[in-house]
C-alpha cells in the first residue's frame, strides 16, 4: 500500500508531497544563501514554521490526487512526507520544542 501510495502521489504530483519538498529545498537553498539557519530569521523562520505545521497537519486527511479522483485509497504516503517534514525541519534550525 504505502509503495503505491508514493507511486501515485509522484505520478499525478500530490500537491502535499509537493509542498513539503519546496519546504525542504527552500530550507536548504535559505542555509546556502545566507550561511544560516530559517530558525534564526525572526521575519522569515515563523512564517516557514507555520508552512510546514500546516502541511503536516494536512496528512490527517487524504491526499488532494484522492479527492479529486474519488478514490479511497490515499494518494500519498505519510510516512514519506512526515520523514521529509522532519528533515526540512532539522535543515531549518528548528528543534521539537518549537512545535
Amino acid at each position: 500500500m504505502s509503495a503505491a501510495a508514493t507511486r501515485l502521489g509522484l505520478v499525478q504530483a500530490e500537491p502535499l508531497l509537493i509542498a513539503m519538498d519546496g519546504l525542504l529545498r527552500y530550507a536548504k537553498a535559505y542555509n546556502r544563501r545566507f550561511e544560516n539557519e530559517l530558525a534564526n530569521d525572526y521575519v522569515l523562520g515563523p512564517e516557514w514554521l507555520a508552512a510546514a505545521k500546516g502541511i503536516r497537519g494536512l496528512l490527517n486527511g487524504d491526499g488532494a490526487v484522492a479527492l479529486e479522483r474519488g478514490i479511497t485509497t490515499d494518494s500519498k504516503d505519510n510516512g514519506v512526507i512526515e520523514e521529509m517534514f522532519w528533515a526540512a525541519f532539522g535543515i531549518a534550525g528548528f528543534k521539537e520544542s518549537d512545535l
